[in-house]
């Protein structure tokens, strides 16, 4: 609010330098002036006030800048093996390489695929957030296949197990 208080102050100060640069006006011209300004002023925050509510959030996309910034889920096996995925951009479906060990929450950049730049060349860039999906139901070949997985690899397949105190061991190790 005190932005809008500011704009008489502002308003006479632009009045003040056009009568600076020698321009000088009666007091019905000088108020005519300001009236004009203010209504400009008034027009122009209804026009951003009503541009900014005929802008809808898209569901997939975000934006910063000229950025673009999405989320691209995959599967924890896509993830640990690496694999060549399909990702939307504004511009079409491009393929992106997913590298081998890849983390959930990692992102991965697709450079000149954002906002096309009006006065400039080029377009900003496509940043991808990798989700990596956990499955939610497994058979039981799947769980036993991972149970080996988990000792090859020498984890726990339950770290609840582990007793509170060596829980707390752990923590001040």
């Amino acid at each position: 609010y005190t932005f809008y208080l500011a704009i008489p102050t502002m308003l006479g100060a632009s009045l003040m330098k056009l009568v600076k640069f020698g321009l000088h006006f009666t007091a019905i011209e000088a108020s005519v002036l300001i009236v004009g300004m203010v209504i400009a002023f008034a027009v122009s925050i209804l026009a951003i006030k009503f541009l900014m509510s005929y802008i809808k959030r898209h569901d997939f996309f975000t934006r910063d800048g000229f950025d673009v910034i999405c989320e691209v889920p995959i599967t924890f096996v896509q993830a640990a093996l690496g694999d060549t995925i399909e990702v939307p951009t504004i511009h079409g479906k491009v393929e992106m390489k997913i590298g081998a060990g890849t983390q959930s929450g990692t992102v991965m950049r697709l450079k000149g695929k954002g906002i096309p730049m009006l006065r400039y060349e080029g377009n900003g860039d496509q940043h991808v957030r990798i989700k990596v999906l956990t499955p939610q139901k497994l058979s039981d070949k799947q769980k036993k296949l991972l149970e080996e997985f988990a000792e090859l690899s020498g984890t726990k397949v339950n770290p609840e197990q582990d007793s509170f105190l060596s829980k707390m061991k752990k923590l001040f190790k």
